[in-house]
């Protein structure tokens, strides 16, 4: 019975989140609000569909392939209980005060008839290339102890802090922006109400292809697979608001290339360096000691098994569940605890006030050093308690809000019709950790692709406009 009544109360939130995002989406017509939603409901409540059958029956979901278990042990059991309940309900009342406030209405388009902004075919390759040779350099180090201690790279690169690890994430990001951008003006050229176009030049259209294509290899052995998702969610907004309809084909191409890369990362992450390559390293198969699990095996023997455990993601339940172990562990909160981090930002790390994620970590009693995350919701309700929980979903979506306007503002001309989908590429990192997330938000997700681009147009000449040659973008 309380399963029941718990799945109800997860559709009537979810009906009520579709009609919502609906009502915006119908008057601005922007993707990237369809995008946006889904990304929040992914890392709020899609793993309540799962969790709630799964433990109504005894958590036998390991026979589709569910994974998640391991968690119970590293984190705190999951029950369905009247914690569970007061979980999903705190979160609908975040996503209703961050959808609530994006529907006030956008200004009027001031700038609709200004000329798309020209690039640079050779200073954005040229700033691709770049980043992408700084980012392999910043982690050749790691590349030769991963050999030597036969580790997955991935590891190292997780483990890793300093001036080093901040340069490779940057040089990474921006060299992924710089490919899949110019991917993305090559095939949107006709579309209208294009921001970008592109001059004539020597390089060959599909020098973006090969760089897209070079990245999500590179991207794949360092098991960074936030970095080509984000990427390639900005590649497919660009391409649907220019072209509608008609972008389909090219962005179902850019989620297949995506995809297999984020796919293939996750297997290559596994894999340990060694002098005769890539090994996968051999299964644990210790069983689990909590009386609730003790009955999964630790790893799938069903192909089913096999085949859903790489499909069904994990990262759908640490964020989710981070509010149920606020409460379940009594985590009190700490006023500002975030706001304190981000004043002290400038400290070397290990004299800074902690993070609201630490605090939860520390205080939960979690296994330390394995990738947890916590919901933005519930390090708001760290902050500032139960009353944190609206305004942290209003302070959102305000940011959000802000960033459509000045969008809007500007029509349809040039960098600012960026900034939502910027923005929208960049919250699942929000959405996965607290507000100290804004700092990070504002540097790496917006004004470091920005600059990125910014060489491509100062040097990309005088607007022209091109006509229909029927023939493929990529290949011009």
């Amino acid at each position: 019975m309380m399963a029941l009544a718990t799945y109800l109360l997860l559709a009537a939130i979810t009906v009520a989140y579709v009609l919502l995002v609906r009502s915006i989406w119908s008057r601005s017509r922007d993707v990237s609000i369809i995008i946006g939603s889904t990304i929040v409901y992914a890392w709020t409540f899609l793993g309540a569909w799962f969790f709630i059958p799964d433990a109504a029956i005894g958590f036998k979901g390991y026979r589709i392939g569910l994974n998640y278990y391991y968690l119970m042990e590293k984190m705190f059991p999951f029950m369905l209980d009247r914690g569970y309940v007061v979980q999903l309900v705190a979160y609908a009342c975040f996503v209703l005060a961050l959808f609530g406030v994006l529907r006030v209405p956008l200004p009027s388009s001031k700038g609709a008839d200004l000329a798309p902004v020209q690039l640079s075919r050779e200073w954005l390759v040229a700033a691709g290339i770049a980043a992408l040779a700084v980012s392999v350099w910043s982690i050749r180090p790691l590349m030769g102890q991963a050999m030597l201690e036969h580790r997955p790279l991935y590891l190292l690169v997780h483990e890793w802090t300093g001036m080093r690890h901040s340069l490779h994430a940057f040089s990474a990001s921006a060299a992924c922006f710089a490919f899949v951008l110019g991917t993305t003006v090559r095939l949107a050229e006709g579309g209208k109400g294009a921001p970008f176009t592109e001059r004539g030049s020597w390089l060959p259209g599909w020098s973006y292809l090969a760089g897209v294509l070079l990245m999500c290899v590179f991207l794949s052995l360092t098991g960074d697979r936030h970095t080509i998702f984000g990427s390639l969610m900005l590649g497919g907004m660009y391409l649907i608001n220019v072209k509608g309809r008609a972008a389909r084909r090219s962005a179902l191409w850019m989620l297949a290339v995506g995809g297999g890369a984020m796919v293939a990362g996750g297997s290559l992450r596994e894999m340990a360096w060694t002098t005769s390559g890539l090994v996968v390293e051999a299964p644990r198969h210790e069983e689990f000691h909590l009386p609730e699990i003790q009955h999964i095996p630790r790893h799938p023997s069903s192909l089913i098994g096999k085949v859903g455990e790489r499909m069904l993601s994990n990262e759908m339940f640490c964020a989710h569940f981070s509010l149920y172990g606020i409460m379940l562990r009594h985590v009190k909160p700490v006023p500002g605890i975030s706001f304190s981090y981000l004043l002290h930002g400038f400290l070397p790390a290990d004299r800074r006030p902690p993070t609201a994620y630490a605090h939860y970590a520390r205080a939960a009693g979690l296994v330390p050093d394995q990738g947890y995350t916590i919901h933005h919701a519930s390090a708001w309700y760290l902050n500032a308690g139960w009353a944190g929980i609206p305004i942290g979903g209003a302070a959102l979506g305000l940011i959000w809000l802000l960033l459509m306007r000045t969008a809007s503002a500007f029509g349809a001309w040039g960098w600012p019709r960026l900034l939502p989908w910027l923005f929208v590429a960049f919250l699942p990192a929000v959405i996965r950790s607290g507000p100290e997330s804004y700092k990070a938000l504002l540097i790496e997700g917006l004004l470091l692709p920005l600059l990125t681009l910014a060489p491509s147009m100062l040097f990309g000449g005088q607007v022209h406009h091109p006509g229909p040659t029927g023939r493929s973008p990529l290949h011009a």
